[in-house]
């Protein structure tokens, strides 16, 4: 460049200097309108969110074909977060914390849905959270979360955009899954199975020879039945009023052979015993339903 060119270029600069924008703006960077302690310096892809014009988080963008960078600094609490995206897409995630240690979060997907999460420490541990879904219509109905590879915690069933526990041990196998024409779950892991209903009450459990089943009127629980398929064919059903349980059935077979009673007063427990399907006595229980106060022969 010769020197009478530089000189115009600098002559220009001086008569047309560059200023950055400066807007209003919330405590999330984001822009707004109206007096605000905060404001946003946008300067190319580079914005510095200003706080009584100091200045409080830095954001700036890089684009390379498809991909883009965007990293975003906590002045205040020293953090630096890079995320990557492909194809407008997030695939990765990292946070630099100001003892330097850091966490990542890698994002694969399938098909254009979430398959796993992966998040890795500074320290090496390692967790991954695997996402499986119903076949029918890519809805998410479970999730696996893995520690250093080796498999932890529960499975969760998502149901109506709510999120419930699945009941069982700690080890999980692999489970199958199938949505019937209302909208129910059925779930099968190390042969125990599960039906959930669509707003993600269980309706049924069942292990073994043993099936309990769920009975609600609307959201609230009126009944739980436990029941066997073998013979001597025992079968016990707890009815529920407001949440506590009011009286209980049991039978074997067709024959009845205990009730007890909680709907008296403090709900201290009336149990009466059966003999080939006739009341044989009353039993009355102090109001720990431990201690018995008394008992009646018919």
């Amino acid at each position: 460049m010769s020197k009478a060119l530089a000189a115009i270029l600098f002559t220009v600069m001086l008569m047309f200097p560059v200023f950055s924008e400066r807007v209003p703006a919330n405590m999330l960077g984001q822009i707004t309108q109206g007096e605000t302690e905060f404001f946003l310096e946008i300067d190319g892809s580079t914005s510095t969110l200003y706080h009584n014009d100091v200045p409080v988080k830095t954001r700036s963008e890089s684009v390379s074909g498809n991909n883009k960078t965007i990293t975003e600094t906590d002045l205040e609490k020293n953090e630096f977060v890079t995320s990557t995206y492909e194809n407008s897409v997030l695939i990765s995630r990292k946070t630099v914390y100001e003892d330097g240690s850091s966490v990542q979060l890698t994002y694969l997907y399938t098909e254009g849905s979430l398959l796993c999460t992966t998040r890795t420490d500074s320290e090496g541990n390692s967790n991954v959270e695997y996402y499986l879904r119903d076949p029918s219509d890519g809805s998410l109905i479970a999730v696996r979360r893995f520690e250093n590879t080796e498999l932890v915690g529960q499975s969760y069933l998502y149901a109506a955009e709510n999120l419930y526990r699945n009941p069982g041990s700690s080890v999980i196998t692999e489970g199958s899954f199938s949505v019937d024409d209302n909208g129910n779950i059925s779930y099968e892991r190390n042969g125990i199975s599960y039906t959930y209903r669509q707003d993600g009450k269980i309706l049924s459990e069942k292990e073994g020879g043993v099936t309990t089943g769920y009975v609600y009127e609307g959201d609230e629980l009126i009944s739980i039945s436990v029941s066997e398929d073998q013979p001597p064919y025992e079968k016990t059903v707890t009815q529920y009023s407001e949440g506590k349980a009011v009286y209980v059935t049991k039978t074997r077979g067709e024959e009845i052979i205990e009730t007890a009673d909680f709907s008296g007063e403090n709900g201290a427990m009336v149990k009466t015993v059966y003999s080939s399907g006739t009341a044989v006595a009353k039993i009355y229980y102090m109001q720990d339903n431990k201690r018995v106060l008394r008992v009646e022969y018919y």
